[in-house]
């Protein structure tokens, strides 16, 4: 078993853990109150009151992220180390841009993109940017759950060369992270990635953050990750 592979069903226990403590929280199982106790649901003691940020905004993000739900933790130390590694070649080779893919689908290149996004961002000042450049099964917005909030994303970004990257990228509060969706899929992913329009994008991307991670499409089923590696 390799280490994300062990870092996946850790995170998998610990999502039980949590769904069980919600379940008490709404009163399965709640234990009654002991002497002198108010009643009512009790304070959690349990995990979630390690979590560095309030439940409430971090309830529906996915259990798998653990660099920004549990950075601290040891689930998520394997991230922490491609930070080191991620550090190291910006400081000797100018490395700022780059792409997340797997062989094929259902690999976890997505939940690695996002974490290594994440890690990066610990860094007091770092600024850091995360796309969603699968444009066959984007997936990021869901995993952080960004809601509807805005229509535009890259694909937007790209076939209307008015909007900026202002105009598409969003915040993504508690972290300290910029996320850039894929927007609308379009039906020709490929040529939507061919415009030159989506090397201008990085580019103004690269002079605004110090770090831009991108989640590609699977690299054996479509040609789309190779447009994009000789841009990062």
């Amino acid at each position: 078993m390799t280490v994300f592979s062990r870092v996946l069903a850790n995170a998998e226990r610990e999502r039980a853990l949590q769904a069980q403590g919600r379940q008490q929280d709404r009163g399965g199982d709640r234990p009654a109150p002991g002497p002198g106790e108010p009643p009512g649901p009790r304070p959690n003691r349990g995990l979630r009151s390690a979590e560095p940020y309030p439940t409430e905004s971090l309830k529906q993000v996915e259990a798998h992220l653990v660099s920004l739900l549990h950075p601290t933790s040891f689930l998520a130390e394997p991230y922490r180390a491609l930070r080191h590694i991620v550090e190291q070649r910006q400081r000797t080779g100018k490395l700022s841009i780059l792409a997340v893919s797997s062989a094929g689908g259902g690999e976890g290149k997505t939940t690695t993109a996002i974490n290594l996004a994440g890690a990066l961002a610990q860094a007091p000042g770092s600024r850091v940017l995360l796309i969603d450049a699968d444009l066959r099964t984007a997936s990021v917005a869901r995993h952080l759950v960004l809601g509807e909030v805005g229509s535009h994303g890259l694909v937007d970004a790209i076939l209307d060369s008015k909007l900026s990257l202002d105009d598409v990228v969003r915040a993504r509060p508690p972290f300290n992270l910029d996320v850039l969706p894929a927007g609308i899929l379009p039906a020709t992913p490929y040529e939507v990635l061919k415009s030159p329009r989506l090397e201008e994008l990085l580019e103004e991307a690269r002079g605004r953050y110090d770090y831009v991670i991108l989640d590609t499409a699977p690299l054996v089923p479509v040609p789309d990750s190779r447009l994009i590696g000789k841009l990062v």
